[in-house]
C-alpha cells in the first residue's frame, strides 16, 4: 500500500491500519521530499513508526509505504532498471559486456542486516545528537558520548565519558561489540584503533560518519565483519549515503566472504579470500561445490561461476581456475587448483507461536525462514521458546519430528537479553519484550544470524550454535 498524506497524525493512521487487520510487525517506510537535498527516509514497523517519524521531525506530507514489498522478497521489477530495454528506452549494456554479476546481488532481506551489537561514539555536540538518533534507530546499539559534546543532557541508551577518556573507552569496548560507529574524523579513529587491529577475519566492523549524517564510510572489516552492511544501515538511519570502497562491491559483485558474512557461514581457510576475490574480479572460471538448490538460490550461472558436480570434484576441479567447496569433507586435499572452504553453521532456533499453531504450520515457517540463510533442518541442533509454550502441542510435535532438543526459558530470563526487535505487545502478553530472539540467543550462546521473522502465526529467530 502507498499513501501520500500529512504525517502530522501518524498515530491515527497507525491505529486505522491496525484496526484494518495489519499486524503490528508490518514493515513501514516514510519517505519525505524524495530526491531533494533534505530527503529523509524512516523505516520501521507499525509498532514503532509513529515514534520514529516524530524523532525525525517530519510533520508534513510524505509518501508512506506499507507492507511486505519493503522486505524486498521475490523478483524486483525492472521497469526503472537502466540495463533493461523496452519500447521507450534502450538498456545500458556496460555490465552485460563485462559478463554480469558473479553472485546474486538481490539476496533475501538478510543481506542488509548487520545482526550484531554496535557501539556508537561521538565527541562534538552535533556528533552526539546524531549518535543519539543512531542509538535509538539501530538494533542492538549503545552510545558512548564525550561529556564535552553531550553536555549535561542525558541521552537514553548512551554512556557519557569524561574528556580524555576516549581511547580507554574504545579499548574496553573493542572486543565487546561486533561493530563500532564513530561520528568524527577518520584520522582520529585510525590513530586510536591502530594498536587494536589484528586481522580482517577477526576484527569487528568499523564505520566512520560525519556529524551531519551525510556519509557513512565502511572503514574496516567490510565483508566478514559486516562493515559494508553496517554502513548502509547507518546511512539509512541518518538519511545519508553509504561509502563502500571494496573492489568487488564497486564492480557490482558480491565477494564470497561478503556472502559468508551475510549468511553466518564461516570460511575455514581465510588466507584464500584475497585469491578468490582476485579471480572474481578477473572473471576467471570458478567451480562451486554445493547442493544444487543452494547454488540456484545464491549463485547465478554465469560465464564466471559454475556448479561443480561430484564427478568434477573427484577430478580435483580440473578445468576451473578456483574451487569453492561448501560443507566439504574435512581433510580433503586438492592440489590442482586453489580452494576456498566454506562451512555453514550449526543453528539454534528461537520459536514463538500463537496458541494452537500446528506442527505443519511451524515446520513450514521454519523451512522457509532457514532457506533465507541457505540452510536446512539438518543444521539445527537446538530449539528454544518461552516457558508458557511448554504445553504447546504443535511446537512439541515439531521438535519431536525433527529430533532436536527443545528448551524453555521463563519470561524473567528472556527479558534480560538485549534484542534487535523488542515488542511492547509481546511484553504485555508474556512478560518479556522478546520470545524468539531472546530464546535463540540464550540457547545458542552465539551471534544472532537472523532476527525475528514473522510467518503467519509463527515467529522464528536464528542464532549460531556454540559449536557453529
Amino acid at each position: 500500500m502507498a499513501l501520500f498524506l500529512s504525517v502530522a497524525d501518524m498515530d491515527g493512521l497507525v491505529a486505522d491500519l491496525l484496526a484494518g487487520g495489519y499486524p503490528p510487525e508490518t514493515v513501514v517506510a516514510v519517505v519525505y521530499r524524495a530526491t531533494w537535498p533534505d530527503e529523509r527516509i524512516v523505516r520501521g514497523t507499525l509498532e514503532n513508526i509513529s515514534h520514529m517519524v516524530k524523532r525525525a521531525e517530519i510533520g508534513r506530507q510524505a509518501m508512506i509505504l506499507v507492507g511486505d514489498v519493503l522486505k524486498r522478497q521475490g523478483e524486483l521489477s525492472r521497469l526503472y532498471d537502466p540495463e533493461f530495454s523496452h519500447g521507450y528506452r534502450r538498456g545500458r549494456q556496460d555490465r552485460a559486456e563485462k559478463g554480469g554479476t558473479a553472485l546474486l546481488t538481490a539476496l533475501p532481506p538478510v543481506e542488509e542486516l548487520f545482526g550484531g551489537a554496535v557501539a556508537v561514539y561521538a565527541l562534538t555536540a552535533a556528533g552526539c545528537r546524531l549518535a543519539g538518533r543512531l542509538v535509538r534507530d539501530l538494533p542492538g546499539a549503545s552510545g558512548f558520548l564525550s561529556r564535552r559534546g553531550a553536555g549535561e543532557v542525558e541521552v537514553p541508551g548512551c554512556t557519557v565519558f569524561p574528556p580524555g577518556e576516549f581511547s580507554r573507552v574504545v579499548e574496553e569496548n573493542w572486543e565487546r561489540y561486533d561493530g563500532h560507529v564513530f561520528i568524527m574524523a577518520a584520522g582520529i579513529v585510525m590513530r586510536r584503533l591502530s594498536p587494536l587491529l589484528r586481522d580482517k577475519t577477526v576484527d569487528p566492523a568499523v564505520v566512520v560518519g560525519d556529524e551531519k549524517g551525510r556519509f557513512a564510510v565502511s572503514l574496516l572489516s567490510g565483508h566478514i565483519g559486516g562493515a559494508n552492511r553496517l554502513a548502509r544501515q547507518v546511512a539509512r538511519c541518518a538519511g545519508g549515503e553509504a561509502v563502500i570502497t571494496t573492489a568487488t562491491d564497486v564492480q557490482g559483485l558480491t565477494a564470497f566472504d561478503e556472502l559468508a558474512g551475510r549468511l553466518g557461514w564461516s570460511i575455514e581457510n581465510p588466507e584464500m579470500i584475497k585469491v578468490f576475490n582476485s579471480l572474481l574480479l578477473a572473471r576467471q572460471s570458478i567451480g562451486v561445490s554445493c547442493p544444487p538448490e543452494l547454488f540456484q538460490r545464491f549463485f547465478t550461472v554465469d560465464d564466471c561461476l559454475f556448479h561443480c558436480s561430484a564427478g568434477e570434484l573427484s577430478a580435483g576441479g580440473e578445468g576451473f581456475q578456483g574451487l569453492v567447496i561448501v560443507d566439504g569433507k574435512p581433510g580433503t586435499v586438492f592440489d590442482q587448483v586453489p580452494v576456498l572452504k566454506i562451512r555453514r553453521p550449526r543453528l539454534v532456533l528461537g520459536i514463538g507461536c500463537r496458541r494452537g499453531a500446528g506442527k505443519e504450520e511451524i515446520g513450514t515457517a521454519v523451512t522457509n525462514i532457514l532457506a533465507r540463510l541457505g540452510c536446512d533442518l539438518s543444521q539445527v541442533c537446538r530449539l528454544a521458546s518461552i516457558e508458557v509454550k511448554r504445553d504447546e502441542e504443535g511446537l512439541l510435535a515439531f521438535a519431536d519430528s525433527c529430533g532436536c532438543p527443545l528448551v524453555f526459558y521463563d519470561a524473567a530470563q528472556l527479558e534480560r537479553v538485549p534484542v534487535p526487535t523488542p515488542s511492547r505487545k509481546v511484553l504485555a502478553t508474556v512478560g518479556s519484550p522478546s520470545v524468539c530472539e531472546a530464546a535463540a540467543l540464550l540457547a545458542g550462546g552465539g551471534k544472532l544470524l537472523l532476527p525475528k521473522q514473522v510467518c503467519g502465526r509463527v515467529t522464528v529467530a536464528v542464532a549460531a550454535g556454540k559449536d557453529g
